[in-house]
């Protein structure tokens, strides 16, 4: 979805993309004993009573080039969820407000398999119908590893999704659908398959990683995929999923910016609880990560602030 193009924010030919962090638009979680995830007002339910919920950031989305985030949760409307704490379902009715801001979205993450592969189908389904690209995930891992190609102004910016969280059930195989694993073989090789194959400007990897709450990132696994796959040939490495926003590194002149955080999540600005140990402050405060890439492989950033409310809807705090 490239209906961005003709506008004026990028008069010197130059690439304009947003990346935002976690977007959970779920009604409320299936584990009714969690509470934080239960209430009148949750972001699934703004968007039914016809809130745009993206309003503060809209003049950012709409006059850039790309937009991507990522999908923290399955929109189905199936109702059987896989048994794991928290299971989050989001109405098939935000995809209009997802398509009007969003250009692609990744779908490797712990949750887009909340509701089994019924549930997970369906929402590839209903993607597909609404035309809403997504990467990272998808009937089978030979899609699934796939990139997202966007061609613009004659550059060309492959962008790839992997999942490194909790437990490796719902990745995707040969006869499966599931999202992409986070595995050594999966980056190094599929890097320098898209470099033959497609030949882009750019790749960028957009990962699902790294320890909740924590605000640097981790040796073991977020340290050592980014360097691979900056070794075999990523310029731009880009994470999320700790809900909250990590420390940015460079590595042989490539950005990696660990964690942008949460972009639209319920719950986090309540008072903790003795489920999770976590500081509201810092789980309400997310990065927009607003990057312009050049023809020349010369890129720069900058980083807008997202307040998240009381409702998890993000509101904009200004330049970084």
């Amino acid at each position: 979805m490239n209906k961005q193009l003709n506008k004026i924010y990028n008069i010197n030919g130059d690439i304009k993309m947003i990346f935002v962090g976690d977007i959970m638009l779920a009604d409320y979680s299936s584990n009714n004993n969690i509470h934080i995830y239960n209430s009148p007002n949750t972001p699934g339910k703004l968007i039914k009573k016809g809130i745009d919920i993206f309003s503060s950031f809209a003049n950012l989305l709409e006059n850039a080039d790309i937009t991507i985030g990522n999908l923290e949760c399955c929109i189905t409307t199936h109702n059987t969820p896989i048994k794991k704490p928290y299971n989050f379902k989001a109405d098939p009715i935000v995809i209009p407000i997802l398509k009007k801001y969003f250009s692609a979205l990744s779908i490797a993450n712990n949750h887009t398999y909340d509701y089994d592969e019924i549930g997970f189908l369906q929402m590839l389904e209903l993607l597909n119908i609404n035309k809403l690209s997504y990467f990272g995930g998808g009937y089978n891992i030979f899609e699934a590893l796939e990139p997202k190609i966007f061609i613009i102004r004659n550059i060309k910016i492959a962008i790839l999704g992997y999942d490194y969280s909790i437990t490796n059930t719902t990745f995707a195989t040969e006869t499966k659908s599931g999202n992409v694993w986070s595995t050594e073989e999966n980056i190094k090789n599929n890097i320098i398959r898209i470099k033959k194959l497609y030949n882009p400007d750019y790749i960028i990897l957009y990962m699902h990683w790294g320890i909740e709450y924590e605000k640097i990132a981790q040796e073991d696994g977020q340290l050592k995929f980014s360097k691979l796959a900056i070794d075999h040939g990523a310029d731009i490495v880009i994470g999320c999923h700790p809900h909250v926003t990590q420390n940015i590194s460079i590595y042989k002149n490539k950005p990696i910016f660990f964690s942008l955080g949460n972009f639209v999540f319920h719950g986090f600005a309540q008072q903790k609880t003795s489920v999770d140990d976590y500081d509201p402050k810092e789980t309400s405060t997310g990065w927009v990560l607003e990057l312009t890439l050049t023809k020349k492989l010369k890129l720069s950033w900058k980083i807008h602030i997202a307040n998240l409310d009381q409702n998890g809807i993000p509101f904009y705090g200004g330049i970084l």
